[in-house]
């Protein structure tokens, strides 16, 4: 399956957890939790679903702006 994606996407140099990180880091960024991100990765292993919530942290700012808005009422 990888030599497919990678034949697709004419890159070559692409490995398999190249490829496995890009789509845990965006199935991560719109704040997954840690059981779906678990889930989405087909993996038990908690310390890797760790690492891929830990690249997509930036969104602390965004979801706290959210939750002001939802606190204010607006």
């Amino acid at each position: 399956m990888t030599r497919k994606a990678r034949d697709a996407a004419d890159r070559p140099d692409l490995r398999f957890h190249d490829l496995l990180h890009t789509g845990a880091v965006l199935a991560a960024a719109p704040g997954t939790t840690l059981a779906g991100l678990m889930q989405r990765l087909t993996s038990h292993d908690r310390e890797a679903a760790m690492r891929y919530q830990h690249a997509a942290g930036d969104r602390d700012a965004e979801i706290a702006e959210a939750l002001s808005r939802i606190a204010a009422g607006t």
